[in-house]
């Protein structure tokens, strides 16, 4: 193969290694109106603020910069954390068709929330509550006398079932006349829910006080894989027309070593802008938080990826009257980007589908596959057939390139003479060598640019490939049982055996062996599989698989040019010679 087309190659694996550091997905704004679970009892919105984010008001810090300090800090006697409390269950349990939800009565919080499809690397009902005891979703109320956290506040609580949806209703006061309600509505049939906020009596004389809303350990640990924990783990949230991601580090789960930090460091971001949603996600999983309007607040994230924990809270001034009435929509499920677009709130900008220019390109290929999974429910099918047809469509640019690059074989003596002769003279050389492209109707670039033109495609497969939760504990066939895993089959001396990068870097080889390639380029042709297996090895074996079938379909396409083409000819008058000759340099 041409050093320029291996090069190419080379460098377009190494900039989609580091993509997700240098680009971030954005898109158009998103509708932030909630139009779904709506009933007769809901809240108010506050008024939505337009023009330039003013956050003069909610700019004090906590004492300390984490989640745990706001819990600990010790409030004044005018805000102490003792409300009325009642003699009632301490857990209540919704359970729907995709999910049970299971709410306390301490703190007001959801506590559990269990995916009826989706297991965790036990094979146990994944459960997208990372820590039970603090939950997620809890309280917290900061004023110029101290911070009022509830999460072990013991809340009166009332359930009620109407047309199939069940509402909770968690309430709260303290002896300082500061009322707190917290209504959950739950509809049967979907992940989404609805959180209404009520607060009154909060002390706002000075316009500073602020409710804080917690994701609490953010997401849990739930894949086979550690390092795909690592690399998925994240504070996300949509500001303005701005998708913002805190954490993650997607290179960990390519196998590279990366590492985690330290457990006993912590780093923290403060964003503020309009807030479309805020929440956290894993690679699979996401838990958001949804305003029924924009609004005009701060998302706060706080990580550590030597614990592998991601937390987000959504800061949010309290209203000038002391009081809080608000509706939210919460999303806990997968990362699935059909069904979380179709809730129309931009959440799907939580899926991870590769750079800003190929986002479309991915949209397309997902949908393919997840069509043709209707009709062929095996993923590793999909995989085959959307390779095949990739290549295909493919298929002139792939021509265009081999006989660019055996015309260039053609010349080749001319060339090494040019080079000989003009050794010390680089203008002149270029000259020449411009000259004789002309003569010979070639274009010097013609073996790459079909390359090149093909990368965005294989960019956009290697996103959906390797991101997207379709994939996750998807069989395929013989020892290939998860298609978003290495395919081992066990381990030497503690060296995993992955049969399916090997077999990937034996038809490379093979392609590599009927393409025109000069024969001084030889050892770097060599090199180049095995850089590929070693780039490949810990990579998800539905990746591997897609990279393997566009190996076989290639070395199928040339056998095909090399049988059916007429002999290409270098220019005028020159003397015609079939592939096999050319190949050989």
């Amino acid at each position: 193969m041409d050093k320029r087309l291996w090069l190419a190659m080379v460098l377009a694996i190494l900039v989609l290694f580091v993509s997700d550091r240098l680009f971030g997905p954005k898109q158009g704004p998103v509708r932030t109106a909630i139009t779904e679970m709506s009933d007769s009892t809901s809240v108010p919105a506050s008024g939505t603020r337009s023009g330039s984010p003013d956050l003069s008001a909610v700019t004090t810090e906590p004492a300390s910069g984490t989640f745990d300090s706001m819990a600990a800090a010790a409030p004044s006697e005018e805000m102490v954390n003792q409300l009325l409390t009642a003699n009632e269950p301490e857990e209540i349990t919704i359970a729907g068709a995709k999910y049970q939800a299971t709410l306390s009565r301490r703190g007001g919080v959801v506590s559990s929330f269990i995916l009826a499809e989706y297991t965790d690397a036990e094979n146990q009902p994944a459960n997208l509550i990372r820590d039970e005891e603090k939950g997620v979703l809890g309280l917290t109320i900061e004023t110029p006398d101290g911070i009022l956290d509830l999460a072990e506040t013991e809340f009166h609580v009332e359930t009620r079932k109407s047309g199939g949806m069940t509402r909770v209703e968690f309430s709260a006061e303290d002896a300082n006349g500061v009322r707190v309600t917290k209504t959950y509505l739950f509809h049967p049939d979907s992940l989404a829910f609805r959180l209404q906020l009520k607060a009154s009596g909060i002390p706002n004389g000075d316009g500073a006080a602020r409710y804080g809303i917690n994701w609490g350990e953010g997401m849990p640990l739930l894949e086979v894989k550690p390092a795909y924990d690592q690399a998925g783990m994240a504070s996300v949230a949509l500001i303005g027309k701005d998708f913002v991601k805190d954490g993650g580090a997607s290179m960990r789960g390519m196998g590279c070593s990366g590492g985690g930090g330290k457990k006993d460091q912590w780093e923290f971001e403060n964003h503020d802008g309009m807030i479309h949603w805020a929440g956290v996600r894993d690679k699979y999983f996401l838990g958001a938080i949804i305003p029924e309007n924009a609004l005009d607040a701060r998302v706060r994230t706080e990580r550590n990826s030597g614990r592998n924990i991601a937390r987000t809270q959504l800061i949010v001034p309290v209203d000038l009257d002391g009081t809080v009435a608000r509706n939210f929509m919460v999303y806990l499920g997968p990362l699935k980007h059909n069904e979380l677009q179709a809730l129309g709130v931009g959440l799907e900008r939580a899926v991870d589908l590769g750079m800003k220019p190929i986002i479309p390109i991915s949209r397309l290929v997902l949908w393919c596959m997840t069509t043709l999974y209707k009709v062929i429910p095996n993923y590793g099918i999909v995989i085959l057939i959307v390779s095949v047809l990739a290549k295909i469509l493919m298929y002139p640019l792939t021509k265009k390139s081999l006989n660019s690059m055996k015309k260039m074989q053609l010349v080749k003596p001319e060339m090494d003479e040019i080079n000989k002769k003009y050794k010390d003279d680089p203008q002149k050389k270029q000259k020449a060598m411009m000259a004789l492209y002309k003569e010979h109707s070639i274009n010097p670039v013609g073996g790459c640019l079909p390359m090149v033109l093909q990368m965005p495609i294989f960019f956009a497969l290697y996103s959906v490939l390797y991101n997207v939760i379709e994939m996750r504990k998807a069989p395929f066939v013989f020892w290939i049982k998860d298609l978003s895993l290495p395919d081992n089959v066990g381990n030497i001396m503690g060296v995993p055996i992955n049969p399916l990068p090997v077999i990937m870097t034996a038809t490379m080889i093979w392609q590599q062996k009927l393409t025109p390639t000069d024969p001084r380029q030889a050892t770097m042709a060599m090199i180049m599989p095995i850089m590929f297996l070693f780039f490949f090895y810990n990579l998800p074996s539905g990746l591997v698989f897609y990279w393997t079938v566009n190996n076989v379909v290639s070395v199928i396409q040339q056998l095909w040019i090399k049988r059916g083409d007429k002999p290409v000819s270098s220019g005028k008058g020159a003397e015609r010679r079939d592939y096999a000759v050319a190949s050989k340099g």
